[in-house]
């Protein structure tokens, strides 16, 4: 975690080789909210889109991506026709916006599609 300010480390933690992503990203954001009772917005790989992080940080704000393996993202991507899609700014892009209760926390998600 580094501060906006001049970039100083304001966290570090070293996992072990064997340690998976997932497994620890909850915890890591948790341990550092609760260190720091800071109001901020954690941005996240696809790593720590897991049920279990969900909810060990369900009254955080976040940003993340929801791997494309995922059941759900999946089944919304099968299931939303062209008519759910509407053009971007940005030309060759269109976006459909959705809610997803995944994990039992509820999400807003934003589908772009390229």
């Amino acid at each position: 975690m580094w501060s906006g300010d001049g970039h100083i480390p304001l966290s570090l933690r070293v996992a072990h080789g064997n340690e998976v992503d997932s497994a620890m990203f909850g915890r890591l954001l948790a341990d550092y909210h609760k260190q720091w009772h800071i109001d901020a917005l954690f941005v996240a790989d696809a790593a720590f889109y897991t049920e279990d992080n969900l909810q060990m940080i369900v009254s955080f704000r976040w940003v993340s991506q929801v791997p494309a393996t995922l059941t759900a993202g999946k089944e919304l991507l099968e299931k939303n026709s062209i008519d759910a899609f509407v053009p971007s700014k940005i030309p060759g892009y269109r976006i459909a916006l959705c809610c997803n209760d995944y994990g039992g926390v509820r999400q807003r998600w934003l589908v772009i599609e390229s």
